[in-house]
């Protein structure tokens, strides 16, 4: 009995010396996948979106945007930082963030096989841009529309009423 609860014991050290090591290197991975990703903005700093933006009122305008201007703050590539400048472009004054979520903000490109994809996260923003890492560009057309009502996502006025 005593044998068999003494590697019980030395089991139970096994199992939590492997999920410590486990654990460490769970660790390791994404510090490394992190590290990786603000070197990634850094090894592209020359790449560029091409932004197509199409406005609810028809208005086309073309921009060009080197990668670093969309990183966040930890230099890592942000969606949320490219629909923000998208919206900006095209309303100057919903500046704030929460002005920013008044707005629907469609990302479309075509991949390699000339397939129209979308672009809905940062995820796939990184992996468009891998595709295109040899050309150095990337062409997204975006399209930008109150959620509600007018710029700014204020309500519309109400219709004159035709019988005054």
């Amino acid at each position: 009995y005593l044998c068999v609860r003494f590697f019980d014991s030395i089991q139970t050290l096994a199992d939590t010396q492997i999920s410590s090591s486990q654990a460490s290197t769970t660790i390791n991975k994404t510090t490394k996948h992190t590290h990786t990703m603000a070197s990634f903005v850094e090894q592209h700093k020359d790449f560029v979106l091409k932004l197509k933006i199409e406005a609810e009122d028809g208005k086309t305008q073309t921009r060009r945007v080197k990668l670093p201007r969309i990183a966040d703050s930890s230099g890592n590539v942000s969606y949320d930082e490219l629909v923000g400048l998208v919206v900006t472009f095209v309303f100057p004054d919903a500046s704030s963030p929460s002005s920013v979520n008044d707005f629907r903000v469609a990302l479309t490109y075509k991949d390699v096989d000339h397939d129209d994809v979308t672009i809905a996260s940062a995820d796939e923003l990184v992996d468009a841009i891998e595709q295109f890492s040899d050309q150095r560009i990337l062409r997204v057309t975006t399209e930008v529309r109150p959620k509600h009502g007018t710029a700014g996502g204020a309500p519309a006025p109400p219709a004159a009423d035709a019988t005054a």
